[in-house]
């Protein structure tokens, strides 16, 4: 019945964003992990990007984060020139030591990404209030853990934002696809900006800065699928 939405309304793309489909879509994944806010975006790589662009990462800025991940969580540092500093992991959940990650913070480092690796949880309690007592950003890598939760929250909605994958080989697949969750209003606009090629919509227009990125939306037809 989706698909069937999506192909009759002649709107299969991503534009004009967001459609109604991608807000319904957005509303009722954000409410199902308990975050305010969803946004679809083109894969789960550039989410973490957009999150990190988002949250205000400089050049020369450094990023903690597993040593145990794909190379996509690291990667969206080293495209905004930021620095990814690994940190060891857990052996009983393979996910971040928040030890190690107090341990590595330096008066550059800008954002954590802890990871919620093959559907374990990184022990949230502690990575978030070591980063609140830094003023570091935390952008939780949620890709392999969609319906996951910590001590009864869902996994993207403890940090300042989540971020999904929706490729073929996660839990909840549109072929390729992502997400980015947050509860923070401004963080949602700057989101949506940089997912719509930087333009400043009625609805994301309310932060001062104009910002220059490419397109990320995701077509209707993978919403639909969604």
């Amino acid at each position: 019945a989706y698909l069937l939405r999506a192909l009759e309304s002649r709107r299969w793309g991503g534009y004009p964003y967001p459609s109604p489909l991608s807000l319904e879509f957005g509303r009722r994944f954000a409410e199902y992990h308990g975050a305010k806010y969803c946004l679809p975006a083109a894969n789960g790589t550039v989410t973490l990007e957009i999150a990190l662009r988002a949250g205000g990462l400089k050049a020369g800025d450094e990023v903690i984060v597993p040593a145990l991940t794909t190379a996509a969580t690291a990667a969206g540092a080293v495209r905004l020139n930021g620095v990814p500093v690994f940190v060891d992991i857990e052996p009983r959940n393979f996910c971040m030591d928040p030890d190690a990650f107090e341990a590595a913070i330096t008066p550059r480092t800008k954002a954590v990404i802890p990871v919620h690796l093959g559907a374990s949880i990184a022990d949230m309690d502690r990575i978030v209030e070591i980063a609140r007592r830094h003023g570091i950003v935390v952008i939780e890598d949620c890709a392999h853990a969609h319906g996951g939760q910590w001590r009864g929250q869902g996994v993207g909605s403890m940090g300042d934002f989540g971020s999904f994958s929706f490729q073929s080989s996660k839990l909840m697949t549109s072929g390729e696809g992502g997400c980015i969750t947050t509860n923070d209003d401004v963080y949602r606009q700057k989101c949506m900006s940089l997912i719509n090629c930087g333009r400043k919509e009625p609805g994301y227009d309310g932060f001062e800065e104009q910002l220059f990125t490419g397109n990320y939306r995701l077509s209707d037809l993978q919403v639909a699928v969604l």
